[in-house]
């Protein structure tokens, strides 16, 4: 008689495993159709001025932290 390993409600490993691969493989096709989705909506004038201010305020805040003067040691 051979053994086969079996899971919850009877399945084998490999029924399990490819189960699991096939809700995987759902939730990838789900989250680039989002990515799509917001990459479509980027091209929106108002999303690329919003996307273009955060890019130069990112930039100002670098340039800030780089000319702050670290705290000095009181005598």
């Amino acid at each position: 008689m051979a053994m086969t390993e079996t899971h919850p409600k009877g399945k084998s490993s490999e029924e399990t495993r490819n189960l699991y691969r096939q809700k995987y493989e759902a939730q990838i096709r789900e989250w680039n159709a989002r990515v799509d989705e917001i990459k479509a909506g980027a091209t929106r004038p108002g999303l690329q001025a919003w996307l273009d201010f955060r890019s130069s305020m990112e930039g100002t805040n670098d340039a800030v932290k780089s000319h702050r003067t670290p705290p000095q040691p009181k005598n």
